[in-house]
């Protein structure tokens, strides 16, 4: 039951996932980033990566002596690792996809109590709080519940864009223009004495510092 279950969830149709008779190729194994216990998942990960997965039948040896470390104890843990690979294998790159789904519906269950509860109250005249109070908590609960998924699935969106993004930088322009701190007199008496001169532009913000100039600057605007 847990090995097909474990097919169904991972897309991988193979019969043992716990198996110990495994072969690998090495470079889909650096691939393929294990923590936790999702070595019993290598197959789906690889697959995921590209990796053509197959089945060679051999005979099963049974055990002689010893017991088994399988037990009830495990099937919740293999439970959340089986979601985890789910949302891997389908939501990485999209996770507003995911967290979008569960939080449209909770909005649109949290509206239509709202707008249930309205007509109860501006049509029927039914005091709404004495009647339907936990009707209320769970319409506010609602509403709330599904803004935060949305909210969950819009950063993760955002993260997965910095990841494939990593070099977009936000374009600077090459001139600055410096604003002189008058806050002591001698930072000021500094400036003038450090200050650039234009040659096209009398603008200041025009100018273009050399890099001893600018260093200079910068070490004055930030003196007290």
């Amino acid at each position: 039951m847990a090995n097909w279950l474990m097919a169904k969830l991972s897309g991988v149709d193979i019969h043992d996932f716990g198996t110990t008779f495994k072969a690998y190729r090495r470079e889909v194994l650096e691939q393929v980033p294990l923590y936790g216990e999702l070595h019993r998942f290598i197959p789906a990960l690889a697959s995921w990566y590209g990796a053509s997965i197959c089945e060679v039948p051999i005979r099963n040896i049974n055990r002689e002596r010893g017991i088994s470390h399988y037990g009830i104890s495990r099937t919740f843990r293999v439970f959340f690792d089986l979601i985890t690979i789910r949302f891997l294998l389908r939501y990485l790159s999209r996770p507003l996809h995911f967290f979008g789904t569960f939080g449209l519906l909770s909005l649109f269950g949290g509206s239509s109590i709202v707008a249930w509860l309205g007509v109860e109250k501006f049509l029927r005249h039914v005091p709404v709080m004495a009647s339907h109070g936990p009707l209320m908590m769970l319409a506010l609960g609602l509403l709330l519940g599904g803004l935060n998924l949305l909210a969950i699935g819009l950063l993760g969106e955002m993260q997965v864009r910095h990841y494939h993004e990593p070099g977009t930088a936000l374009l600077i322009p090459s001139t600055a223009c410096f604003v002189r701190r008058t806050k002591s007199t001698a930072s000021r008496n500094n400036f003038q004495d450090h200050s650039f001169s234009t040659t096209e532009s009398s603008h200041p913000c025009d100018a273009h510092p050399s890099p001893g100039t600018l260093s200079r600057l910068m070490w004055i605007l930030g003196a007290d």
